[in-house]
């Protein structure tokens, strides 16, 4: 899920920074799919541009991961409050098999 979530957030940010290069659409599309692809159309484009394209890449890529470390915390957040309300109560030394055979017999 976060994984996803970093991989489309990437590829629309970086969309938005190249879009005002002029690089025909396929070098636009490579460069928008991953950081990879990106140093390699930089690579391709040479110069200023292709500065330009590390650069939108690089700044792209760390707003994804930001974001998704900011998702990431708040599943861990909420993990913990439901581990917290639905363990209310329960002992750390309760052994669940014994519990279960009490309530099958």
């Amino acid at each position: 899920m976060l994984g996803g979530l970093l991989v489309s957030w990437y590829t629309r940010v970086s969309s938005v920074g190249t879009d005002a290069l002029d690089l025909p659409a396929d070098l636009l599309d490579r460069a928008s799919s991953t950081p990879a692809e990106a140093l390699i159309v930089a690579g391709e484009a040479g110069g200023d541009t292709g500065g330009l394209v590390l650069k939108a890449a690089k700044e792209a890529f760390t707003e994804a991961a930001m974001v998704t470390g900011i998702a990431g915390a708040g599943v861990m957040v909420v993990a913990a409050i439901w581990a917290l309300v639905t363990l209310r109560g329960v002992s750390a030394n309760l052994d669940l098999t014994e519990e279960h055979e009490r309530r099958l017999h």
